[in-house]
């Protein structure tokens, strides 16, 4: 008799210890960024405030020199495509303000950490102009401050061409892009938030991503 309620004693305080280790046990989260390569992407681009600058900027006040356009395109690996969208406070040629529309191609020249030199060649249409051809070339220094958007410095020149007139504009600018960042090599990269959870006592893990 004695001998069982010895038993019983260490059947009861194994028990006891197995309920206290298993309540010490808690779930635990591993958090982890995951970067993947993607193959395109939709970006957005706004070059909120510039000014045009040359001879044919002559008689023209500051608020003049104003150009301001939107872009909305898809990036392709290193290259950007898109539809630019803007306005021209003064053109020389029509003494007016013209609106006008543009395809251009940007291409990631180099990039260094977050920061990028850019390469921009477009063509457009100005409405209802005397000089309705318009042809850029420009070049870019840009940061990906976030995950999805940065900040950059543009300069460049756009030729326009007509019938019987032509007109030349510089002009320098800053810029808003929203879109995927790229890494060194120029590839859109995406940045995938993975929770591993996980206890202790056992090796099942289950991953969600979002």
């Amino acid at each position: 008799m004695k001998h069982f309620f010895i038993l019983l004693l260490l059947i009861a305080f194994n028990g006891n210890s197995q309920i206290i280790k298993d309540s010490l046990l808690v779930k635990t989260d591993v958090v982890k960024d995951t970067i993947i390569d993607v193959k395109s992407s939709w970006y957005g681009r706004s070059m909120f405030l510039s000014l045009t600058t040359g001879s044919d900027t002559k008689g023209e006040t500051l608020s003049q020199r104003i150009c301001q356009n939107a872009e909305f395109g898809r990036s392709f690996g290193s290259v950007d495509v898109g539809i630019a969208l803007g306005q021209f406070r003064r053109m020389v040629a029509d003494s007016s303000s013209v609106g006008f529309s543009e395809l251009r191609v940007t291409m990631d020249a180099c990039q260094f950490g977050i920061f990028s030199n850019e390469i921009s060649v477009g063509a457009g249409c100005l409405f209802n102009s005397k000089t309705p051809v318009m042809m850029e070339i420009s070049s870019t220094l840009f940061a990906q401050l976030e995950e999805h958007w940065g900040l950059g410095f543009v300069f460049g020149n756009i030729d326009f061409v007509g019938d019987h007139n032509d007109a030349n504009k510089s002009f320098f600018g800053l810029y808003f892009r929203y879109g995927l960042m790229r890494n060194e090599g120029g590839i859109l990269t995406n940045k995938l938030r993975v929770i591993e959870n996980s206890r202790k006592h056992s090796n099942r893990r289950k991953k969600t991503i979002f």
